[in-house]
């Protein structure tokens, strides 16, 4: 009998103390030590979630070294490494041991790109950000109301984001609704650089002629260039098109070539704030030469935490707007300010 409390009382005392064993460390330069359950690291940020305080973002350049435990995480360097761990901490500033199934390494904190942690849970790795503003002119009764928003969720060798905005323009009473994107990608990893991407996509611009389009695509991409600061991408593949026009006719099943640059370059020294650059072009193949092209320029300036104020500029070109007499170009610049949860 007293050998089965005993190892009752064993498993009792091993149970209690599974959540201390499960928590992450970071330890700041500053001399804080914080608590609790890493989200995610990208873009030169890191995502933690402190334990019975919520979550909060810090720069890279702010932690001294960090200790992940929780769970797996797979790290990815400038150098094009691609492993999978725990991470310890380092006694140097500024360097972790990352410990794989195999082998020990040291690694400089400037050198990751990105560490995810993944596990069974449908809720690790996802990240929210959401923005808008509104301007109004009482002279001439306009007003323009503009929302964006952006979800990402990622695993080892799977990322899904889901990003939506939206213009709707108030006039004398009514609302226009002007432009209209709503994007969902997913990525499947078979290397640190390459990755397959199936797309969804919905747009709207009344400015090219355009009520409808859904767009189906298969990309190959290449992350081809990743430091510090900057990280660049290129796609390419086939996409499907059905458009409506506002004239109401549709256009069947049209085919195109895609081809995609994006880049983003991050600093978090001050001034803070982000740049994002992404230029998609499309060529058509049963189209007649008909070449389209989507672009976007945003910049996010965090001046508070989790507080951004973004501007966006875009603009978007077709060759054959859908209705005849449109015209061929619209472009824009949107403020707005946003949000990271």
């Amino acid at each position: 009998m007293n050998k089965i409390s005993a190892v009752y009382l064993a498993f009792l005392i091993w149970v209690s103390i599974q959540p201390v064993l499960a928590q992450d460390t970071l330890y700041l330069n500053n001399g804080s030590v914080l608590i609790g359950k890493i989200k995610n690291m990208d873009l030169g940020t890191v995502s933690f979630d402190i334990k019975n305080a919520g979550v909060v973002t810090i720069e890279l350049e702010k932690i001294k070294t960090f200790h992940i435990e929780s769970k797996l995480i797979k790290v990815e360097t400038m150098f094009k490494q691609s492993m999978v761990g725990y991470v310890h901490s380092h006694p140097d500033t500024g360097m972790v041991w990352m410990v794989t199934y195999t082998d020990s390494i040291a690694l400089f904190l400037s050198t990751i790109v990105s560490a995810v942690p993944f596990d069974k849970s449908l809720w690790t790795g996802i990240n929210t950000t959401v923005g808008g503003g509104y301007s109004y002119t009482r002279s001439s009764d306009v007003g323009r109301l503009n929302f964006d928003g952006k979800v990402n969720y990622t695993l080892q060798k799977l990322a899904a984001s889901f990003t939506a905005s939206f213009i709707v323009t108030q006039e004398k009473g009514r609302f226009i609704r002007d432009r209209e994107n709503i994007n969902l990608l997913g990525n499947y990893f078979y290397t640190n650089m390459w990755f397959n991407q199936l797309s969804i996509n919905y747009q709207r611009n009344i400015q090219l002629g355009l009520v409808r389009r859904l767009q189906q695509g298969v990309l190959l991409g290449n992350r081809f260039f990743s430091n510090k600061h900057m990280q660049a991408k290129f796609l390419s593949g086939i996409a499907v098109n059905q458009e409506v026009n506002t004239e109401g006719n549709s256009s069947g099943a049209l085919s195109e070539i895609p081809v995609a640059l994006t880049y983003n370059f991050y600093r978090y020294e001050k001034p803070k704030f982000i740049l994002s650059v992404s230029e998609v072009a499309y060529f058509g193949v049963n189209q007649n030469g008909r070449i389209r092209q989507d672009g976007d320029f945003k910049l996010t300036w965090k001046f508070w935490d989790d507080l951004s104020i973004n501007m966006s500029i875009y603009h978007n070109y077709d060759s054959r707007p859908p209705s005849a007499g449109k015209s061929n170009l619209d472009y824009g610049v949107v403020f707005s300010v946003g949000y990271e949860f």
